[in-house]
């Protein structure tokens, strides 16, 4: 089961950050299109992670955004638009083909 992380709410006097575990059933990050999404890769080997396109613009099949976290360092990822929302929802759907390793943490302001 895809596990659901909690938004992190960065104040004028900031925050300490709270890492997930990225499970292997990928994870689901709630977006409102303002979200900072931080990737921690804690292994040897640089990591994929894809974020799921829940659909078609125009019948057109939309690919899915991959990104690559480099070994033993970390990624901030912001920007991403509510059109990679899950159909009638307000989560985005991250996976990993090898989640060993990988943590991931969601903010906003």
């Amino acid at each position: 089961m895809r596990s659901v992380l909690n938004l992190q709410f960065i104040d004028p006097n900031g925050l300490k950050p709270v890492l997930s575990t990225f499970t292997v059933d990928g994870v689901s990050v709630p977006n409102n299109g303002a979200v900072l999404v931080e990737l921690d890769n804690q292994t040897t080997v640089a990591k994929d992670v894809t974020i799921i396109h829940p659909g078609k613009v125009d019948g057109n099949e939309v690919a899915d955004k991959v990104v690559t976290v480099p070994a033993s360092d970390r990624i901030i990822l912001g920007g991403l638009s509510t059109n990679y929302n899950q159909i009638g929802s307000q989560y985005m759907w991250f996976d990993a083909t090898n989640a060993t390793g990988l943590s991931i943490g969601v903010y906003y302001s």
